[in-house]
């Protein structure tokens, strides 16, 4: 019937064919028993189920925001002007045809812009004070050739671990790497004031790590990051209690060295206590009382020790 309108469940019609308005499958089309197609909000139409493709085009386009993705397609996947859209998650799965995905932004003379983008959207608050990055993953195999010869799993991975601290927030681009599935250690990390840390020892002298200023410290505690810098200055002008943050998390190498300058300012007599617990004396620098003269440095070394997650105090001169 030519010009006829149907509506089910609804007696408005604005189309051929008209479903009432709802948001589960229920008020959808089912394709037999276990398929279907409904609209699950406004200007939202949804699957509970795969969605495939074949030798056609598949074009998504003022797709907003979006909980997961999941593209199936006999050749290349390609994405052109796809400006101001944001992705949640994407499964690319195609056990059959090599995918590639190509990302063209052309004409970028001086000034680059984001080709890819990944981010994590969360902000972070005083209860949950790191919000890290989602990461990049890169998987291979290879084949172990002895007695229990078998196909091994190689994962890499690159993400940007936050971290939350009293002067300004920083942050370290860490490098992953997993064996068949096992945990993953971190070999490689690059903090944001360009320093490169490395857990092979062959290389640990390679290290070139800035200089940080702390400034006048008036507040009773604070906490510094040895890990970042190959030496920090500081002036007291309180006591103060002085916590050396965990590297653990950032991976530094282990052996790392740092030379903490304490100056007195012009009141003097100031005092050092150690926060937490992972400051450790030998038997030879048993403490670190600092001298009382205003205005004279103390110079404090410190060396990580990876296995025992301990600072190790190896250096303490006073007085200049």
């Amino acid at each position: 019937m030519p010009n006829e309108k149907m509506s089910i469940g609804t007696t408005s019609s604005v189309a051929s064919l008209n479903l009432a308005s709802a948001t589960t499958s229920a008020g959808g089309i089912a394709f037999g028993t276990d398929t279907n197609l409904f609209r699950s909000a406004a200007n939202t139409l949804r699957t509970d189920d795969n969605f495939h493709v074949g030798g056609g085009k598949l074009t998504i386009y003022e797709i907003g925001n979006a909980d997961e993705y999941i593209i199936e397609g006999d050749g290349p996947l390609k994405f052109s002007h796809l400006n101001g859209i944001s992705f949640g998650s994407f499964l690319f799965n195609d056990p059959l045809v090599a995918l590639g995905l190509t990302s063209n932004l052309n004409g970028i003379a001086a000034t680059s812009t984001n080709g890819v983008f990944i981010q994590n959207e969360t902000a972070s608050t005083s209860g949950v004070p790191v919000q890290i990055s989602p990461r990049i993953r890169f998987r291979g195999s290879a084949w172990k050739t002895d007695a229990t010869a078998a196909s091994q799993w190689h994962d890499w991975t690159i993400e940007n671990i936050t971290t939350s601290q009293a002067i300004a927030t920083t942050s370290t681009l860490r490098f992953g790497n997993s064996l068949n599935g096992a945990s993953y250690t971190f070999p490689m990390s690059l903090t944001a004031t360009g320093n490169l840390s490395l857990l092979g020892s062959a290389t640990a002298s390679l290290f070139i790590k800035q200089n940080n200023g702390y400034g006048t410290i008036s507040g009773s505690t604070q906490t510094v990051v040895p890990a970042n810098f190959n030496s920090m200055s500081m002036t007291f002008a309180n006591n103060v209690t002085l916590t050396l943050s965990d590297p653990s998390s950032s991976t530094v190498s282990d052996g790392h060295r740092s030379v903490i300058r304490i100056k007195q300012d012009a009141t003097g007599s100031r005092t050092l206590t150690w926060g937490g617990t992972n400051v450790a004396f030998g038997t030879d620098i048993t403490s670190t009382v600092l001298t009382t003269t205003a205005s004279k440095t103390d110079i404090i070394t410190v060396l990580w020790d990876h296995p025992l997650s301990k600072w190790f105090i190896v250096g303490f001169v006073r007085g200049f």
